[in-house]
């Protein structure tokens, strides 16, 4: 499982899975709306859109956002296809 939490991230998957340092099937998990924790971006549908539509053909991904975005978020990840990541510590208030 690859965390992304940056555009950027998702072409440093392509590049280790272009490199042969992953196989297939490719686990990423988005990780978006955590108030810019460790740089993540905020939750918005076309950002999701984006970073989804960036994403290695046939990868498998989930979606974890924080706060008031989670729910939001993992409606969002279901409707485009992927799945989704909840837990207590994920969702602060």
């Amino acid at each position: 499982m690859c965390p992304v939490s940056l555009a950027d991230f998702v072409q440093d998957v392509q590049r280790a899975i272009n490199e042969g340092l992953d196989d297939a099937p490719h686990f990423i998990n988005i990780v978006i709306g955590a108030n810019a924790f460790q740089g993540a971006l905020p939750y918005t549908p076309r950002l999701l859109q984006t970073m989804i539509d960036h994403l290695p053909r046939n990868a498998v991904f989930n979606v974890s956002a924080i706060g008031a975005a989670q729910l939001p978020a993992a409606m969002n990840s279901l409707l485009l296809g992927g799945d989704v990541r909840v837990g207590l510590e994920d969702n602060l208030y």
